[in-house]
């Protein structure tokens, strides 16, 4: 046998191995719809979810309602401080900043816990979507794909309103909470206010159910294609030639 066809033999027998498999997964037309292959699917995913809806609705909110609680303390707080422009405004005639700050606290803060409970009563993403499936197709691939993408609307649907919650919240509250530290003449005020502010924050440094299970269902989602595992140059013959070739493997 000479070199040249010695180089052939190895050069397949290398190489066949990756291609069969990579070939395989090309074929596969499935990998071209992750919903379809994501493990648990979108729509299981909403299943169990809304099943513990009910469970957790009341508590789903307590980061922005501690938040809010705060910010509500804080402006009770507020209220009976003297204010430390007091002489100045009474002068102008203008309502003390202290009053002011403990309006817009006591306002922000109590708005926050009124809404947040009348969500937790009424909005009930999970279990809306997954009453939006119920009577689907699912007979062929289409339907398959599009029931899956509506699951994935819902998961991201609630997510969505959860980070303009969280956002809001942040703003609104630490706002109102600074005011408070602002206008403040009483160090128990200041302390107050300054504890709202770092209440404030709470919606950020805690992650949000809804969020969260869009994060993971989209972790989930993008593990379907896994990470290169072997990338591998060799010579394939064509013809009389010899072609270089470029093998890629991926984990699934």
């Amino acid at each position: 046998m000479g070199l040249s066809a010695l180089t052939r033999s190895i050069a397949l027998i290398v190489t066949l191995p990756l291609a069969t498999g990579t070939g395989m997964a090309a074929d596969n037309k499935d990998f071209e719809y992750p919903e379809l292959l994501v493990s648990p699917s979108a729509s299981d995913r909403l299943a169990t979810e809304a099943k513990n809806e009910n469970k957790d609705r009341w508590s789903i909110h307590w980061a922005i309602q501690a938040s809010a609680l705060t910010t509500l303390m804080a402006g009770l707080q507020s209220n009976g401080d003297p204010g430390k422009n007091a002489d100045e405004a009474a002068r102008k005639g203008e309502e003390v900043g202290s009053k002011t700050a403990a309006k817009a606290a006591t306002y922000v803060g109590g708005l926050w816990l009124v809404a947040t409970t009348a969500m937790s009563a009424s909005y009930t993403p999970y279990q809306s979507g997954v009453n939006g499936l119920k009577g689907m197709p699912q007979g062929n691939k289409k339907d398959r794909l599009a029931y899956e993408r509506y699951a994935e609307e819902s998961i991201y649907g609630a997510s969505r309103v959860a980070t303009v919650m969280k956002w809001t919240a942040f703003a609104t509250n630490a706002g109102a909470s600074m005011m408070v530290v602002q206008n403040a003449y009483k160090p128990m005020t200041r302390g107050m206010g300054a504890l709202a502010v770092v209440g404030s924050t709470l919606p950020l440094l805690f992650e949000h159910r809804w969020n969260s299970v869009q994060r993971f269902q989209g972790e989930y989602k993008k593990r379907i294609y896994g990470p290169l595992s072997q990338v591998q140059f060799s010579l394939m013959p064509k013809g009389d030639a010899m072609a270089a070739v470029t093998q890629m493997s991926w984990e699934f």
